[in-house]
């Protein structure tokens, strides 16, 4: 049994969400795109908080695999600071 955890940075492209009976919670998934050519599919459940999960918000995802399988679960899903383009040069953002 693999106890993986990963942290998963991104933009939230796609999701497929729906709330459990007259409750509030949430369970569905949510697609990340990590880089223009790939993108991370997670498991969103009662147990996952989480600051937003709109499409386009930009997030840091902490997720573990569910048992042995290859699904990833979100632990906790935030909002990912924003950086003030106009105060760092390209070669720093190259370079980190």
């Amino acid at each position: 049994m693999r106890n993986e955890e990963f942290t998963i940075e991104g933009r939230i492209v796609s999701t497929q969400l729906a709330t459990f009976g007259d409750t509030d919670i949430i369970y569905g998934s949510i697609t990340i795109e990590v880089t223009r050519n790939e993108h991370v599919d997670v498991k969103i459940d009662s147990y996952t908080y989480y600051e937003s999960l709109d499409v386009g918000n930009h997030v840091v995802v902490d997720a573990a695999r569910l048992g042995s399988t290859d699904i990833l679960v979100a632990k906790r899903v935030l909002l990912a600071p924003i950086l003030d383009s106009g105060s760092v040069g390209e070669e720093a953002v190259a370079t980190s």
